[in-house]
């Protein structure tokens, strides 16, 4: 009964949606069909054309709810062959045709049978209404927005994708060995907080394989295109060429002698080359994915703040001592440093205190754990606990480390200047191990929900609101892309 409640619930979401598209009536009926299509006032067009914003939100509404019904197609056939299969197994154990006469009489009769043809027949429809309406006849156009993404299987990659990055990984190797012979004693310290960015970029490859092996939905949760976005190949790709990139630098400012270049000028040139890389406005490097940090990380005081916006300054803060070093040897270079004197022992008294209350929220809030079973929690996603146990640990020792490295930023003695900047790197190992278990929560919140597709709350206006639109406005559109846009 729970399968069958569950989908007559998403079924009436989705026709409750399409009603609000003006695909379908309330009632069930299509409004305003000649020959099949929807009876478009140009009026309605022109108003649509001018607001390409509310038209975009549209475009990508439909298109969660078209992927929402396929959703719900592979589940009612997948239960359905449950089913099937256990009435014929119950036949075969007991030599009986009780199994197939229930199914006959009741499998086949319920709802669980009769939702495919509904799902098949919203899913023309919306096909029919892309085409028409939103793509201006592009059937090509339509049929890429409305692709529904393989689940559980891999994003394809080609094969060239892997010999960049094994090519990126080779060189990096061999760059780092040459470091290593000639010693790394840089005092220009820019360079070993860029580090953090080709540390962070690394791991977080690290954490969308895990997350993909583990089921987590990291594409739902981040709100990202369920068709196209950005898999841990790709992450690695760019980590490794940034990675020869910073390795290059490093043996320029180790071997000024070879090149004409003042070794000031070799930090500038990587820093210049990662704003380059991140503001390019050509398609390459991956611009949807640049536009969408761009936009989460500059919109974020003028929209509502969501788990991605989060999440996000969240990363930010972990990557702070990237542009605490540049900050640091502008000032010295500029002889603007002070030894003004810092009350160290409250400072330190503050940290105590900072990372007691850290401690608690990651393992409480954001991870969801200390809520029984053990000290862990009912539902686990990953396979074994001492997983958790040990990421508990080693949240505690980092945070510890993180705290010893605020201490040792406050002197000035050179040794604890090093020993904060090789303690930097700590702090990103632990926001990757955060983000595991963060999403692993957010997850199983998700679940619960019964939520696979992505919810755009401006389509859920109000009968009042929508009476007040009718009464002011002077024409009706006979479907809500033209009524929505009005």
């Amino acid at each position: 009964m729970s399968i069958i409640y569950l989908c007559s619930e998403k079924l009436s979401e989705a026709c409750e949606k399409m009603a609000s598209f003006g695909i379908i009536a309330h009632d069930g009926s299509v409004p305003g069909l000649v020959g099949g299509y929807v009876i478009v006032h140009s009026e309605a067009q022109r108003h649509m054309n001018r607001k390409k914003t509310e038209l975009r939100k549209l475009k990508m509404a439909v298109g969660e709810l078209y992927l929402s019904l396929a959703f719900l197609q592979s589940y009612q056939e997948l239960n359905y062959k449950c089913f099937c299969k256990i009435t014929k197994k119950y036949d075969a154990m007991f030599a009986s045709q009780h199994g197939s006469q229930w199914r006959d009489e009741r499998l086949d009769t319920s709802f669980l049978y009769t939702v495919k043809s509904h799902c098949e027949q919203m899913m023309f429809r919306l096909e029919v209404r892309t085409y028409e309406l939103l793509e201006g006849g592009n059937q090509q156009k339509a049929m890429r927005r409305l692709e529904v993404p393989q689940r559980g299987i891999e994003q394809t990659v080609g094969q060239w994708i892997t010999f960049r990055i094994g090519v990126s990984c080779g060189l990096t190797v061999a760059l780092l060995a040459f470091i290593a012979i000639k010693g790394f004693h840089l005092q220009n310290h820019i360079l070993l907080g860029s580090f953090l960015l080709i540390e962070f970029l690394l791991l977080m490859g690290l954490n969308i394989y895990c997350w993909r092996k583990s089921g987590i939905n990291h594409v739902l949760i981040f709100e990202l295109g369920p068709r196209h976005h950005l898999s841990h190949h790709h992450i690695f790709e760019v980590a490794g060429h940034l990675a020869v990139c910073w390795c290059a630098s490093v043996l320029a400012c180790l071997h000024p002698f070879l090149l004409s270049i003042p070794q000031q000028l070799h930090p500038l040139f990587f820093h210049v080359l990662l704003l380059l890389l991140l503001l390019n406005p050509t398609a390459a490097c991956h611009a949807q994915s640049r536009r969408w940090l761009l936009c989460k990380v500059l919109t974020a005081p003028f929209q509502p703040t969501g788990f991605a916006e989060c999440w996000l300054a969240d990363q930010l803060n972990s990557l702070s001592p990237l542009i605490l070093k540049v900050i640091c040897v502008c000032l010295e270079s500029a002889g603007l440093a002070t030894e003004v004197s810092v009350y160290l022992y409250l400072w330190a008294m503050a940290t105590c205190i900072s990372v007691v209350v850290t401690v608690s929220w990651d393992l409480r809030m954001d991870w969801g754990l200390l809520r029984g079973n053990g000290l862990l929690k009912e539902q686990l996603v990953y396979s074994r606990e001492v997983y958790y146990y040990a990421a508990m640990l080693a949240d505690v020792l980092l945070r510890l480390s993180w705290a010893i490295n605020i201490l040792l930023a406050q002197m000035k003695d050179s040794d604890a200047a090093s020993v904060s900047s090789l303690l930097a790197p700590l702090e990103v190992l632990r926001r990757s191990i955060w983000n595991l278990f963060r999403l692993e929560n957010e997850h199983l919140r998700n679940c619960e929900q019964c939520r696979a597709v992505r919810d755009f709350d401006f389509l859920n206006e109000t009968a009042n609101d929508q009476q007040k639109k009718n009464s002011t406005s002077q024409h009706n559109p006979t479907c809500l892309p033209f009524t929505y846009l009005w």
